[in-house]
């Protein structure tokens, strides 16, 4: 019978080489970057609306539980 070389570890759990480590950690912070900058881009105009005042007298202002303590 002939020798097998088995590895013990396929390479799918290999551990990656120091330049793909490096290549994933700026993927990770590139891509939550352009999460918080398309956040904030997103909610930028929230801050040029006034504020509405629809439930707050029924629900907070006239609610005798939260009057009372």
């Amino acid at each position: 019978m002939g020798s097998v070389d088995v590895n013990p570890m396929p390479e799918v759990l290999v551990r990656p080489r120091s330049g793909q480590a490096a290549s994933f950690v700026r993927n990770l912070v590139v891509l939550s970057l352009v999460l918080v900058v398309a956040t904030l881009a997103l909610y930028y105009p929230v801050h040029q609306f006034p504020f509405i005042n629809y439930d707050d007298r029924d629900y907070v202002y006239e609610n005798p539980q939260v009057e009372s303590g």
